[in-house]
């Protein structure tokens, strides 16, 4: 791991990396939602949140941008 790629995880909050890591495992936004009790809204701005700091611009990319923090 990288030090900048841990920088940048490291600056997601607990909302943003929780709904990350979920979604890297293939869950769909709804499903995400669901199982925080959130609206779905709520789910894809965490996402755009995460991605943001995390430098990337797809949900594809959340693998690698993750990887670091396992």
């Amino acid at each position: 791991p990288t030090l900048r790629g841990l920088r940048r995880s490291s600056a997601l909050t607990k909302a943003e990396l929780r709904v990350a890591h979920l979604a890297r495992r293939g869950r769909s936004n709804r499903e995400i939602a669901r199982e925080f009790q959130l609206s779905v809204r709520t789910v894809e701005h965490q996402l755009q949140n995460a991605y943001g700091k995390l430098g990337i611009s797809r949900r594809e990319e959340l693998s690698e941008a993750l990887a670091p923090i396992d």
